[in-house]
Formats: structure tokens, C-alpha cells, sequence
């Protein structure tokens, strides 16, 4: 009765954890969120986006471009759901509801007669802190997760499954290699590091299950992924710079004070950043936007099995005759890769894939504790560690993180301090500091739906300016220099928020 029921029930409260308050927690929303949420809006409303180039590729913004498909499937959210900050980051939450079901149906594929390494792969993988903190948040690493976890299941389905023995092609040779490559190819639009690692994925693939058998699987495999590519191709034939401007401000490959061997050595440094067990399992990341600090990436449980793992990997042999093991195990290698070419080293974004291919490790050592005589014993420390963890970690995201996030979101209070200046009818509305123009773009959309908000041009008004500020200097007087020029004013804004809305009592 409990192996009936368990599954269902750690699925329901997994689903459930990263559902609620989803527009709360963070507090205040980042101004990319915003820039994906203007461009979602205007493409599932006009068919074009914040530039009025209609259906494009990639998403011009911030000087750089955004990835297509965290953008279009919010913008269908927003179509069916309609617009709000919810739904907003409810695009994060489906991407992960999907994450996690292909994922179970991977590692049931994987482990067909353990249901315990099932219930030990859900739990991980469904509070694992790497996954969510992303989840919760309108980034589009999120939707990475999602289709390397679709690429996944199909690389064993392609590969490691048998296939009816005929010397003639069928539909399942032919259609499954060909999803195969079409979910490495749609990982290239999903994230920027994939853009590189894609390619270095297929050749991965193509290197492991090079025997002549899997010929023709390779071959659509291929075809497939490059077929995919097409429109890539074609974008950047147009665009040669255009996806490569955000790299060259955040690498160190372009810095001339820097020799080729200290480019080299720097790689390397950060690259073993990315597995330190002060990076996994302690620090985590200390950006409040990517983690909730001083909070391991990894659970120890994970991480422990993870050792365990490659503990058996050295000592046994038959460990790497798997094929698909070694094909997990080749993916970590190469996961860091792109993120190592980046100056802010360790990054929980670029290196996701990491916790990715590290839980599915751990998941094949958890089996092999079945042949051991303390498995009970180790079995149930290793579930009552990750219970304990796990559990510590929800409550710390939930009871403890939040007030953190008021900073490295920004914009929490710019709503209710953009509401209040609209509700004083001013003859004007400034934004002073105006790199945060997307908050405006973003909640007039938001309170048009609410109907909390009118065009000021088409009402008659007779009082003063009104300027939205973002308070830099937390000074207690809320002085803003040459503001209302001495004459009398108002001052507003949500405790707690940096941002504030000062109007002018009078015309100036």
C-alpha cells in the first residue's frame, strides 16, 4: 500500500513547494524577469516584441539577446492564462512539473526493479537547492534543465534499448534518434551555454555508441540535430555578432593583459571551482538571486553517493562498461566548460547540468548499495539525511531567505510606488533612474489587467510632477537633490522597498 501511494505523494509535494507564493517568494522581481514578461506579453498580444520585430528568433534586450524558448512558452502561458507576475514565473514552474516527470520516467527506465533509487531520485532531484532556487524564478536556465532531461531519456531509449532485430529500417530506428537529436538542437535556444555544449554533446554521443550497429541511430541523430539548427545558423549568418556581445563582457578570453598560458590557467582554475566541496556542498552560490547562501548546491546524501560512486568506478570495472554511464559521465566532464570561459567563477546558472548528471551518478551508486549486507542500514541513513537536509532547506527558503531576496531582486515596492503615483495624477510621471525602464513596460501591463491603471494624458490634472526613484543612499530623510526645487511634496514607498515615489504638492 505505501509503495503504491509514496511516489504520487512526494510528486504532489514537490509540485506543490515550488507553486506556492510563487509571486512572493523572491521578493520583487529582477529586471530580466521583467524584460522576458514585456517581450512575452507583447508576442502573445501583438506578435512582435519590445523592438517590433515580429516572431523573432532571439530577443534583443539589455544590449544582448535572449534565448527563444523560455520567452515563446510564456508567451502561451500568457495567451491561455492571461498576464500576471504569477503567471510570470508559473512558466519556471511548468518547465519544472515537465522536468520532473521526464526525469522519474528516465530513471524508471534506467532502474526498473528499484523503487527505492526511484523514490531516492524524486526526492533529490525535486529539492535539490541547485534546481530550486531556478524554478521559482523567471530565468530561462530553467528550460535547459528541462530539455537536456528530455534528451536524456531518449539518448537511452535511442541507445540503450533493443530494437526489433530486421535488416531493414523501421519507425522506431528512425523516429526515435531523430527526437534525439531534435531535443540537443532545441537545447541551443533554450540557454546560452548550450550553444556550446550542444556540440560538444553530439559528438560525445556519437563517440561512445560509435559501433557500427548504431550507424543508421547516428546517423538521423545527426541529421536531426543539425536540421534543427537551421534557423540558428541562418540568425547568426544575418547577426554575426549578435549572440556573442554578452560573452565578450563577462569572458577573459579577450583580455590582452593576460598571456595565453594565463588564460589557460585561469580556465583551469575555474573549471575545478565548479566541484569543490566548498562550492557543492557549503557555499553554494552567494548571489541571493541564483541560491539562498551559505547553503550547498548538492545534498550530502547526493554529494556522498556521488563519491561513493566514483569510489566504484575506480575499483570495479564493470561499473564503466555501461555505456550510457559513460555517456553521463563524459556530460559532467564538459558541463563547466562554457562557464569556466567566464570571469564570475563558480556560477550556479552555467554550470546547472552539473547537478544534473551528479544526481544521476549518485542514483546508479544507490543502486549498487542493494549489493552490500548493510544495505537497510545504509539505505535508511541515506533517506533520513536527505529527508533532514531537504527539509532544513525548505524551511530556510521559505522562512529565512526571503528578506534577502529584497535586494538582489531590486524590484520589490517598484509596483506599489508606481500605483501611488498614478493614483496622485500628476501631470507628470518620471522615472529617475532609468535603468529600470523595464519595471515601467512591465507593471503598466500588470495593472491595465488589474485595472489599476489609466493613461494620465486623458485626464484633466492639476497637480505636480511625480518621480519614481530608487533610493541608493537609504538616507532618512529620503532627500532627492533638485526634486520639487523646496516646494512642499509627498514621499511614498513600501517598507522595506528601496524604491519611492516623490510628487511635487503644486505645479512647478
Amino acid at each position: 500500500m505505501l509503495k503504491k501511494i509514496l511516489i504520487p505523494v512526494v510528486f504532489s509535494l514537490v509540485l506543490f513547494l515550488h507553486v506556492i507564493k510563487l509571486d512572493e517568494i523572491p521578493m520583487g522581481f529582477f529586471v530580466d524577469e521583467t524584460s522576458i514578461g514585456n517581450n512575452a506579453y507583447l508576442i502573445a498580444k501583438y506578435g512582435f516584441d519590445e523592438n517590433k520585430l515580429p516572431y523573432p528568433l532571439f530577443f534583443k534586450a539589455f544590449g544582448e539577446y535572449k534565448n527563444p524558448l523560455y520567452i515563446y512558452v510564456n508567451a502561451v502561458v500568457f495567451k491561455v492564462l492571461g498576464f500576471s507576475e504569477f503567471y510570470l514565473r508559473s512558466t519556471s514552474f511548468l518547465f519544472f512539473a515537465i522536468f520532473i516527470i521526464v526525469f522519474y520516467f528516465l530513471i524508471k527506465r534506467i532502474f526498473p526493479d528499484n523503487y527505492y533509487a526511484r523514490v531516492y531520485a524524486l526526492i533529490s532531484a525535486g529539492t535539490l537547492p541547485w534546481f530550486f532556487t531556478v524554478s521559482r524564478i523567471s530565468f530561462e536556465v530553467i528550460s535547459q534543465l528541462t530539455v537536456i532531461a528530455f534528451l536524456l531519456l531518449y539518448i537511452y531509449r535511442t541507445y540503450e534499448e533493443d530494437f526489433p532485430s530486421s535488416p531493414y529500417p523501421n519507425s522506431k530506428k528512425l523516429l526515435l534518434p531523430t527526437a534525439t537529436g531534435f531535443f540537443l538542437g532545441l537545447s541551443v535556444y533554450s540557454y546560452t551555454s548550450s550553444r556550446l555544449l550542444a556540440f560538444l554533446m553530439a559528438l560525445t554521443v556519437v563517440l561512445i555508441y560509435r559501433a557500427r550497429r548504431y550507424l543508421l541511430r547516428n546517423i538521423c541523430f545527426i541529421l536531426s540535430f543539425m536540421t534543427s539548427l537551421i534557423p540558428y545558423a541562418i540568425f547568426i549568418k544575418r547577426h554575426p555578432n549578435a549572440l556573442t556581445v554578452r560573452f565578450k563582457e563577462t569572458t577573459y578570453l579577450y583580455d590582452p593583459a593576460l598571456s595565453y598560458l594565463g588564460k589557460a590557467l585561469l580556465f583551469v582554475k575555474n573549471y575545478i571551482s565548479y566541484f569543490t566541496p566548498q562550492y557543492l556542498l557549503i557555499k553554494g552560490d552567494t548571489n541571493y538571486r541564483m541560491g539562498i547562501g551559505n547553503f550547498g548546491l548538492l545534498y550530502a546524501a547526493v554529494f556522498g553517493l556521488f563519491i561513493f560512486w566514483i569510489y566504484l568506478a575506480v575499483r570495479k570495472r564493470h561499473v564503466l562498461e555501461n555505456k550510457f554511464v559513460k555517456l553521463i559521465l563524459a556530460f559532467l566532464i564538459i558541463s563547466p566548460v562554457a562557464g569556466a570561459m567566464t570571469k564570475e567563477c563558480p556560477q550556479s546558472l552555467r554550470g546547472i547540468l552539473i547537478g544534473l548528471f551528479s544526481l544521476i551518478l549518485s542514483a546508479y551508486a544507490f543502486d549498487e548499495l542493494k549489493n552490500y549486507k548493510a544495505r537497510k542500514l545504509i539505505t535508511t541513513t541515506v533517506f533520513i539525511t536527505l529527508i533532514a537536509q531537504a527539509s532544513l532547506f525548505v524551511f530556510v527558503y521559505f522562512f529565512v531567505y526571503p528578506p534577502k531576496t529584497i535586494e538582489a531582486f531590486i524590484g520589490y515596492g517598484f509596483k506599489y510606488a508606481f500605483k501611488k503615483g498614478i493614483d496622485y495624477n500628476p501631470k507628470k510621471l518620471n522615472l529617475v533612474n532609468d535603468e529600470f525602464f523595464t519595471y515601467i513596460r512591465f507593471y503598466k501591463y500588470v495593472l491595465e489587467k488589474e485595472g489599476g491603471y489609466y493613461n494620465p494624458a486623458l485626464y484633466n490634472k492639476t497637480n505636480g510632477t511625480c518621480y519614481l526613484y530608487y533610493d541608493k543612499t537609504e538616507k532618512a530623510d529620503r532627500t532627492l537633490p533638485e526634486v520639487c526645487k523646496g516646494i512642499g511634496y509627498i514621499d511614498d514607498g513600501m517598507t522595506g522597498s528601496r524604491f519611492r515615489v516623490r510628487c511635487c504638492q503644486n505645479s512647478e
